[in-house]
């Protein structure tokens, strides 16, 4: 998925990077890592690209965004709703779904008939670094007005299914047993055949016309810290509804999907590469393409000081709403 002439590029980071360990001869995993793998996040335009051991301190002096102000959350629950203002105000902290972090998400999901019967509503992503962008989804389905693409994607594959699948699959399984991969991922499982080789899938990700359209108006809060699925769940509402983003421009994590960690065997580094899929977000919007937001963010409709609070947004809905038409 990485363009071709990129790769010569990587061959020479390698080359440099290795002749830095030898000369340097690093004694701890932050010294060895340096800021090498962030200049190669850059190069290969992919902020999924991590290795475990980065030195933030380092990190700080070389990220060009690192001023940029987030929002400070005094922490609580995965998700949690309230009024006020006469606002439905939804705090996303994230879309993880692991440990005790599924039953909430799913009560959320649940509830939609009775936050979709509020005519304006907010949803607070700041800070929230993504996991499964399907809550989104399933919580929007029912009142989408028109048929929606959120997304379309190319990704590695066999059989005409996407490869990614393995790697959902064996985590799942490795992590909580067997029974904890969905039978929907379990269907679309490639089974391997001696003339199979690699190619591109194509698919997308689409909405139809829910069954409880719904007309509202919604506002997206993000900051620099929203990344991965909390930006393509805002980005879902973004399409779906016309939601306008407010607060500060997102992480920038949305040309990849399907994080994948491989484990080095003889340094024991790990590694988390997101090259299975490339992710492709459609809209009629100048920045809808891939390259102009990732690792700089999507650009919000309405500036906002990232300590304003949540419930000072909901009593100021209208201005904020307004605020945004005038966003390109």
């Amino acid at each position: 998925m990485i363009p071709e002439a990129v790769w010569s590029e990587v061959d020479e980071w390698v080359r440099q990077w290795r002749q830095r360990l030898t000369s340097e001869a690093p004694a701890t995993w932050g010294e060895a890592l340096g800021v090498d793998l962030h200049r190669l996040r850059w190069l290969v335009r992919d902020r999924h690209l991590s290795a475990a051991g980065e030195d933030p301190a380092l990190l700080r002096q070389v990220n060009p965004r690192a001023g940029e102000p987030v929002h400070e959350d005094s922490g609580g629950p995965c998700v949690e709703w309230y009024e006020a203002a006469g606002v439905l105000c939804v705090r996303l902290r994230t879309l993880d779904d692991s440990g005790g972090n599924e039953p909430l998400l799913a009560r959320w999901r649940d509830a939609h008939a009775e936050h979709f019967a509020h005519d304006r509503i907010i949803v607070d992503v700041r800070g929230n670094g993504g996991g499964n962008d399907m809550y989104v989804h399933q919580w929007i389905s029912d009142h989408v007005p028109a048929p929606t693409t959120v997304m379309s994607a190319r990704a590695w594959g066999l059989g005409g299914e996407a490869l990614y699948l393995w790697n959902t699959a064996v985590a799942l399984e490795a992590g909580r047993g067997a029974d904890a991969v969905p039978e929907s991922v379990r269907a679309k499982l490639p089974t391997p055949a001696p003339d199979m080789v690699l190619a591109e899938v194509e698919g997308a990700a689409t909405l139809a016309a829910g069954d409880s359209p719904w007309h509202g108006r919604m506002l997206v809060l993000t900051d620099p810290r929203t990344g991965s699925s909390g930006e393509s769940g805002a980005w879902a509402l973004r399409q779906a509804f016309g939601a306008r983003l407010a607060g500060g421009r997102s992480t920038g994590a949305l040309r990849f999907g399907n994080i994948t960690p491989y484990l080095l065997p003889r340094s024991g580094m790990l590694v988390r590469l997101a090259s299975t899929q490339w992710v492709l977000y459609d809209g009629s919007s100048t920045w809808s393409g891939h390259d102009e937001v990732e690792l700089v963010g999507l650009p919000v409709d309405v500036p906002l000081p990232a300590d304003t609070p949540l419930a000072a947004v909901a009593a100021d809905f209208d201005t904020h709403y307004q605020a945004g038409a005038a966003a390109p």
